[in-house]
């Protein structure tokens, strides 16, 4: 039993050490150096705070391009391509949130697996 539960915890601690695991985190802000998994709650929560922001930011970037639209004649390309950043930054935040959800379930599907039969 004491074997399952270390082998447990090394293959968790793995997969949270993961690239792709530690890149999501740090989209997201959460500190991906601790030796803790987050909480799926701790996830969403940092997900819902970034993802407020660039939304707030998105909002403003389509009213100044409006604005400029409407002043000029023409496209405002450079305004385009604010609002276009802004939104690869909340894919790229969504993408994030999505896979360390998926590894947090993963990783409670695994705790099942190794808990004994009884």
């Amino acid at each position: 039993m004491m074997m399952q539960v270390e082998s447990h915890s090394q293959t968790e601690n793995w997969s949270w050490k993961s690239q792709s695991a530690q890149d999501a985190a740090e989209i997201l802000g959460i500190d991906g150096l601790s030796e803790e998994v987050p909480t799926s709650a701790h996830v969403v929560l940092a997900a819902q705070l970034k993802l407020r922001h660039l939304r707030r930011e998105l909002s403003a970037r389509l009213s100044n391009s409006l604005e400029a639209y409407q002043v000029e004649t023409g496209l405002n390309s450079k305004a385009d391509l604010s609002v276009e950043h802004v939104w690869g930054r909340i894919r790229r935040v969504q993408a994030a949130r999505d896979k360390l959800l998926l590894l947090r379930r993963r990783l409670s599907a695994d705790e099942l697996m190794s808990l004994p039969v009884k």
